[in-house]
């Protein structure tokens, strides 16, 4: 057989695809031989009705169409497009495009791709080769109706979509992921009316849109269509053998079977006639606290064979679980769970991921957790006893070591341990405080197992001894307000501390000649908030009292009054202003 040509390989192909379109009630074609348009080579015309007449012309679609003499019996083939004609199509508004293979054994092929603006965009964001970039294509159905629904739907989605094609993608997630109420609209195009709206919802493809408030402008959202499923909140608990695990969950119908739906984590089909039932798990890669629950009720899952939905037993039958997933999902569990128990124990506020540990620092934790939670003596290496600043990951821990009788150690937790204390020696006499004297500002800072709820009687065992006690723990109060701001605002248990000393001052009328007590309260209040009118009065009636200009100074700062604050600050001894520096107060100072 002679080798066809160029030219009639392309005739062949455009008698193919219009041959196909003929047997369309609602869709023609305008296609002519040897087109020479550079970007599209006709139009898809939609109708109405199945008389086709002009009058009833719903729209039309531009196309492009490629012919090749090729063989193939895949039902997908990818096309390389320029990346200059793809702009050009984005720019008006999409394209039909396809692709015909004449000569293929089993009859010819045709293969499209409904190119949307967001589709469009979608491959521009893959790198070019040579200036192109594959596009995909797949087999066009053997049920017109079904092609006719989808080139109605296509049609709707280029005109929706033009308006903002040169817009960049918004992601479903970043904009689900904002702040405040999201609501997205779907449109749902037919050439026929639709009986039942919900269940032609789930069964075609759809985009999302949502309203740009600002500018009243619609926009997609997503690169590209998504399959709805109206499901069912049950607000009924879920557990397994007695143990609940979560308040609720989600329920579809689809084809048939009964869909279970737990966040994005599970998914539970009964399956159907022509289909088994499965169960699928997708646990987030990041290992933390938050998937513990997740991992339980995995592994409960496996062993028992079933879960319940309120008083509704639901068996999982048949499943066959990878050992060796089992077994990792086992030790990633109990790491975590213990982990967790220490920092409850230990007072650490925040979360771990053990995938950001090496496994020098998940022993030292476990290590941790038998020495603190279970109690257990621990071999330490010759000098690690002397230790008590302890970094693992993101943490820091202050704990101490106590010698047991078998050579072993026992640890502590510093912050917890009332053994502990300071001993301040001045002018040869020396005054036992508490243990948070030990502490500086930069250890207030990165302590991760700073808790202060020990912290008033650590005081209150030495303070009948020595009113200096009084004097210490006040400077300490305003190291841990200075640490509180040095960490940003981000470390509230540090002034949470400080308002807890604050207040016991007051209330054992400590320092009761000064107003000490009510600035440090009032500053304390204003890191939280605005003073209110009635704190702004105290400011003021606290300045009109015969107080240094110290005072003075602070009252200012604490009214926002910068030019007042400047003028007493003025008035301090000149030896006094380096140390009115370093005090807390000044972080208003502007």
């Amino acid at each position: 057989m002679a080798r066809m040509t160029t030219k009639k390989i392309e005739e062949k192909g455009q008698r193919i695809l219009c041959g196909y379109f003929a047997e369309c009630d609602r869709v023609d074609t305008y296609i002519p031989c040897n087109d020479k348009e550079p970007l599209w080579d006709g139009h898809l015309y939609l109708f109405n009705s199945s008389d086709q007449k002009a009058d009833q012309v719903y729209g039309r679609i531009p196309a492009q169409l490629k012919s090749s003499a090729k063989a193939s019996s895949k039902n997908t083939r990818s096309f390389p497009i320029s990346v200059t004609a793809l702009q050009s199509y984005k720019r008006d508004g999409g394209l039909a495009f396809f692709y015909v293979l004449t000569e293929n054994p089993e009859g010819s092929q045709i293969y499209y791709s409904l190119l949307t603006p967001v589709v469009i965009k979608k491959y521009l964001r893959v790198p070019a080769k040579h200036g192109k970039v594959s596009i995909t294509l797949h087999q066009l159905p053997v049920d017109k109706n079904k092609v006719t629904e989808e080139l109605f739907q296509f049609h709707f989605d280029c005109k929706k979509q033009t308006s903002s094609s040169d817009k960049p993608i918004v992601e479903i997630k970043d904009y689900l992921g904002k702040s405040g109420k999201r609501q997205f609209t779907v449109f749902a195009k037919s050439p026929n009316p639709v009986d039942n709206v919900f269940k032609h919802m789930q069964n075609h493809p759809l985009y999302l849109y949502a309203t740009d408030d600002d500018q009243n402008v619609t926009f997609p959202i997503g690169d590209g269509p998504v399959t709805l499923k109206i499901g069912k909140n049950i607000d009924q608990e879920v557990s397994v053998n007695g143990t609940p695990y979560f308040k609720g969950c989600t329920m579809f119908e689809d084809e048939g079977e009964t869909i279970v739906k737990i966040g994005n984590f599970f998914t539970f089909s009964s399956g159907n006639q022509d289909k088994q039932a499965s169960l699928n798990f997708k646990l987030e890669k990041q290992s933390n606290f938050k998937k513990i629950p997740y991992l339980s009720f995995c592994l409960d899952l496996i062993k028992h064979g079933k879960f319940s939905i309120g008083k509704l037993d639901i068996p999982c039958d048949g499943l066959h679980p990878d050992i060796q997933l089992v077994e990792r999902m086992k030790t990633e569990l109990k790491i975590l769970c213990q982990i967790r128990s220490l920092f409850k124990t230990m007072h650490i506020d925040g979360d771990i991921n053990l995938d950001e540990l090496d496994s020098n620092a998940i022993s030292n934790l476990e290590a941790l957790y038998k020495g603190i939670v279970l109690n257990e003596p621990l071999d330490l290496k010759p000098g690690m006893e002397k230790i008590v600043r302890i970094e693992i990951g993101h943490l820091v821990l202050y704990v101490m070591f106590e010698p047991s009788e078998d050579g072993r150690f026992f640890v502590r937790d510093f912050f917890m341990d009332d053994d502990v204390c300071c001993l301040l020696t001045e002018n040869e006499v020396t005054t036992k405080t508490s243990r948070f004297t030990l502490l500086s500002v930069e250890q207030f800072v990165e302590a991760s197992n700073f808790d202060y709820s020990k912290m008033i009687p650590s005081y209150e065992q030495f303070i009948e001894q020595d009113e200096r006690v009084a004097q210490q723990a006040n400077l300490d109060m305003l190291r841990m307000i200075l640490a509180y701001d040095k960490t940003g605002g981000g470390k509230v248990k540090l002034l949470d501390a400080a308002e807890t000393l604050n207040n016991w001052f007051i209330q054992t009328k400590r320092f009761g000649d000064l107003p000490i007590n009510e600035i440090n309260r009032l500053q304390i209040i204003k890191r939280r908030r605005t003073l209110t009118d009635d704190e702004n009065n105290r400011v003021c009636e606290i300045l009109e009292g015969d107080y240094s200009e110290d005072y003075k100074t602070a009252c200012m700062l604490l009214l926002d009054n910068q030019a007042g604050a400047e003028y007493h600050f003025k008035r301090i001894p000149n030896e006094q202003k380096e140390f009115f520096k370093t005090l807390p107060i000044y972080h208003f100072w502007k």
